[in-house]
């Protein structure tokens, strides 16, 4: 199966591992170990388990891969002794420079529409699995024909030289007519190029926002092409107009190794080796309708609307909001009220300028409120839903779009978080830096890290993990003033939590970091209201919040913390 790009006779470059044969299943091969020698059978899919994650992950060993791996995927079905030759033949792979596609249903697809609402993430989905060297990339729009998608005689200039009668010898820019092509005649030729040469990856035709263009009109006869048979080439064939026909014959007159129809451009079938990969944004779908045979050529995976690896907020004044909870209540209220998710955002829909993690008043007017008035909102201005209202002393009234600009524009975007129930956050970067810190330490992946907010008794406020903690056990000595630091500490501390000295006395803190090279000691004081004070830990993450909640919630402490 080329597309793990490994073949019979491939050595691992420790030289312990050396592939003997395949079939599509399965990888057979000679696996030596600290002197012993044995024949093993190794499932690709399993291997492209271990590949995707050394991927992410590089410096990861067998173990941990395997640890890993256990529960979530097919790695379970085998023997762990497995574990090393797989890890090895995950590196072997990606030292031959592979790419995957990005889900087992889309393995073998060679013609794929990626799709969701926008800032789903889709050409950066794209962009993680192909590069520079094996792609190709175009832009569909609404004057995108077919001479703009395949190719076209076109002017152009060529230099030549001119010879005057006085014997003298100049040279000068002329224009003349030659066949010019373009993004998907390009992606042929250089796909067949590589097949005659033995290069069986992946190479990339990417179509950003197909639906922009008239599909029918931009691919003509291509259409034909689409239909793949079981090796993954064009099943039907077609015959190019003679412009074309010149062009394919002279750039692949010195392949070898293709059938002469192909090679002298007399058909045309699509490589195995060529993928059609394509992005659409529902939100656009209306622009020119896909007809149905021409969707039926085409796998179709959903992006949906997640959080990304990124801590965006958005920064109004000297004010922050947490972009995900902004845009998982608005996206609530656009599926109320359109009952569609054409129109939600995703999490990449506004970026923050130079790489940072703030988005700024400006721009968050500009694109998201714009977006949300102009896109969404347009038809519904006189709903009750209606999200760009403010409050009144006789219930509330529309925010017309200007008032978002020129003086005191800044207090209108807070008044349109507050009707919206959208919260400021507590300014802790601290907190974010112990959490990052803590499951850093716990091994805990970032794209299994949970970044939620959480409520304490269901009031307004949100809280981060170690603010939360702090808040709980605060609320907890309020309620419980006749308590001293030693009855809170043994209170707490009875309960077995798994974060670290949760609860402290004044004397264990200092005795525990005494002479410490730690600034920031991991943890705080919490006043108690004889005078004394208790510390209370901040390693608290993903990792260990949910243990805190579950017993906390075993106790008959009149405390409840939910989710925001």
């Amino acid at each position: 199966m080329d597309f793990f790009g490994l073949k019979i006779g491939d050595i691992s470059s420790n030289g312990q591992v050396k592939i003997i044969d395949e079939d599509r299943l399965c990888f057979l091969v000679r696996s030596e170990s600290k002197g012993a020698v044995g024949l093993r059978t190794i499932s690709k899919q399993l291997l492209l388990e271990f590949f995707k994650l050394i991927s992410e992950n590089p410096e990861i060993n067998a173990n941990q891969a395997r640890e890993t791996l256990c529960g979530k995927s097919e790695v379970d079905k085998f023997e762990y002794g497995y574990a090393s030759t797989l890890l090895t033949m995950a590196k072997m792979m990606k030292d031959h420079k592979v790419t995957i596609t990005p889900t087992d249903n889309s393995l073998n697809s060679r013609q794929i529409i990626f799709y969701g609402a926008p800032g789903t993430g889709k050409s950066n989905h794209i962009e993680t699995y192909t590069k520079d060297g094996n792609r190709i990339r175009t832009t569909f729009h609404p004057d995108s024909d077919y001479s703009t998608f395949v190719g076209a005689y076109k002017p152009t200039t060529k230099t030549v030289t001119v010879y005057e009668a006085s014997g003298s010898i100049r040279e000068e820019e002329q224009i003349t007519y030659s066949f010019v092509p373009q993004a998907f005649l390009k992606a042929y030729v250089e796909a067949w190029k590589r097949k005659d040469g033995g290069d069986d990856s992946p190479y990339y035709l990417v179509i950003e926002e197909i639906n922009r263009g008239n599909c029918a009109q931009i691919f003509g006869d291509l259409f034909q092409l689409l239909d793949r048979d079981d090796r993954c080439r064009s099943r039907y064939a077609i015959v190019p107009d003679d412009d074309m026909r010149r062009h394919i014959a002279k750039e692949l007159d010195s392949c070898t190794h293709i059938e002469e129809s192909i090679r002298t451009g007399k058909e045309m079938r699509l490589p195995e080796n060529l993928y059609i990969w394509a992005t659409m944004n529902t939100s656009d779908q209306s622009l020119f309708p896909i007809d149905s045979a021409f969707k039926r050529r085409w796998d179709w995976e959903y992006m949906p609307i997640e959080k990304g690896d990124k801590e965006f907020v958005i920064k109004i004044g000297n004010t922050k909001y947490d972009w995900w909870e902004f845009i998982s209540t608005i996206n609530e209220k656009i599926e109320g009220i359109t009952c569609s998710e054409d129109k939600k955002l995703g999490y990449w829909f506004a970026k923050p300028a130079n790489g940072g993690t703030e988005i700024g008043c400006k721009q968050f007017v500009s694109k998201v409120l714009f977006y949300l008035c102009n896109d969404v909102y347009k038809d519904y201005a006189d709903s009750n839903d209606c999200i760009f209202k403010k409050k009144t002393t006789d219930g509330s009234e529309k925010t017309p779009f200007t008032t978002f600009f020129g003086e005191g524009h800044e207090e209108r975007v807070r008044e349109f978080m507050e009707y919206n129930g959208i919260m400021p956050l507590a300014e802790d970067t601290e907190d974010t830096e112990e959490e990052d810190a803590t499951d850093d330490l716990a091994g805990l992946p970032k794209k299994e890290r949970d970044y939620s907010k959480y409520r304490i008794n269901g009031g307004d406020k949100q809280y981060g993990k170690g603010e939360l903690v702090r808040e709980v056990i605060s609320y907890y000595c309020t309620q419980n003033p006749n308590m001293d630091a030693n009855a809170v500490r043994t209170a707490w501390m009875s309960l077995d939590f798994k974060i670290v000295h949760l609860v402290e006395t004044q004397d264990e803190f200092t005795t525990r970091t005494s002479g410490s090279s730690d600034s920031k000691k991991r943890a705080k004081p919490v006043p108690l209201s004889n005078g004394e004070s208790i510390y209370v830990s901040t390693e608290v993450g993903s990792s260990n919040i949910q243990d805190f909640i579950d017993k906390v919630s075993t106790q008959d402490w009149n405390i409840r913390i939910e989710k925001a």
